[in-house]
């Protein structure tokens, strides 16, 4: 269930079967995948600039710089999208196995989603502590409308329509499936990440190639799958594509204008390095057979760290006033290091609120998500019988 376990797992089990046991080499690598998204939202809100955090406290990582740290930090920015696309196709895995979508999944997912964002309403409206507008109260109420939480968003779409993915991937030869996987590669993966904006580019689009990339990993490339040595040759690739090749736009940004602010346009979500890094580290994960309890167990609050973390209230006026209160202290001297602590401290945090809202409001939740999904359920299927009996 979403209320006990985490939203990948949940999803990618709740076919009407008992729940395989959960190995805890793919649940430490969900973790890992947090710790860099978490890693992510850290570094970037030192990039954003607003009114009440702009100079000294905003570095500029788009731009070419002498700065070792700084150039780094650019390297971070292309966490979050590595973090996410581990956390996909670990869950994609296990989805090409659905037979079918409990939908009532994603009404607790949506339920979860609004209840925290909700409490993080309630909390800075009592303690007064920013002047909070109508647009940020708006948002708080409609957070996955807004998609607050793109990933959230973009997951339950997929989720609600993989099925019927799942069926025109089993009716596809091998070599239908391996075509379509090059074309959208070469234009999504390859022209698309070389120079961004073309063919109609949109996450959905490139969850769903993702999706049949590892379907085809996992239907035709067994022996690639458990291969360690093509897998760690594959991560090798993968962990230094990025990093070279921000090292070298930055280098000729400081020398040719024209490349100068494009230290950035590496770290997309449609990177092939890190498409690589992330295939190649599930498949290594998953030749672990081991369980452990405590990683089990962090690796369940996975949903509810995503949303506790990023919630957009916290994330524009109690982040950036903690870099501010940092700057003031200790400087940026050690950027590269204050970014990692304040990263995993936030981190921590996030499983400790995640923990106690478990242990308390979580079940109650999970409770009313099951009223609402009866009531929806019914209400759609009179008008879909209404509609059906239109000629």
């Amino acid at each position: 269930m979403i209320c006990g376990d985490n939203m990948e797992h949940s999803f990618a089990t709740a076919q009407g079967k008992l729940k395989r046991p959960r190995l805890s080499s793919i649940e430490l690598l969900k973790i890992i995948a947090m710790l860099l998204i978490v890693t992510f939202h850290v570094t970037q809100t030192l990039s954003v600039q607003t009114s009440a955090f702009g100079e000294p406290y905003v570095i500029d990582f788009k731009h070419a710089t002498t700065n070792p740290q700084y150039v780094i930090l650019a390297w971070f920015m292309s966490f979050g999208t590595q973090g996410n696309m581990i956390f996909f196709l670990c869950s994609a895995w296990f989805l090409l196995e659905s037979k079918r979508t409990d939908y009532s999944k994603i009404v607790r997912l949506l339920c979860d989603i609004w209840v925290v964002n909700v409490i993080f309403l309630i909390v800075f409206l009592v303690g007064g502590w920013y002047p909070l507008s109508m647009t940020d109260v708006v948002k708080s109420f409609f957070p996955t409308v807004f998609a607050l939480n793109w990933y959230l968003t973009c997951y339950i779409l997929f989720y609600s329509v993989h099925t019927w993915l799942n069926h025109i991937i089993q009716n596809c030869s091998q070599k239908q499936l391996l075509s379509f996987n090059l074309i959208c590669l070469t234009l999504y993966f390859g022209i698309n990440y070389v120079d961004s904006g073309h063919f109609f580019v949109n996450k959905l689009l490139v969850c769903t190639i993702l999706y049949c990339v590892i379907a085809y990993v996992k239907y035709y490339m067994p022996k690639y799958h458990m291969s360690i040595k093509a897998n760690l040759i594959g991560l090798l690739i993968g962990l230094l594509g990025t990093p070279i090749l921000i090292c070298v736009t930055n280098l000729l940004g400081l020398r040719i204008p024209l490349l100068a602010g494009q230290l950035q346009r590496w770290c997309g979500n449609n990177s092939p390095f890190t498409l690589l890094t992330a295939v190649s580290l599930f498949n290594l994960f998953s030749r672990a057979r081991f369980v452990n309890r405590g990683v089990n167990y962090v690796s369940s609050l996975s949903l509810l760290i995503y949303i506790i973390h990023e919630n957009h209230l916290f994330r524009n006026y109690v982040r950036p006033d903690i870099w501010i209160w940092l700057h003031d202290r200790i400087g940026y001297g050690s950027i590269l290091v204050a970014d990692l602590l304040f990263a995993l401290a936030l981190f921590l945090c996030a499983v400790i609120a995640a923990t106690v809202y478990k242990a308390t409001i979580q079940k109650l939740v999970a409770a009313a998500s099951i009223k609402l999904y009866k009531l929806l359920n019914s209400v759609f299927r009179k008008l879909t019988d209404s509609l059906l009996k239109l000629h």
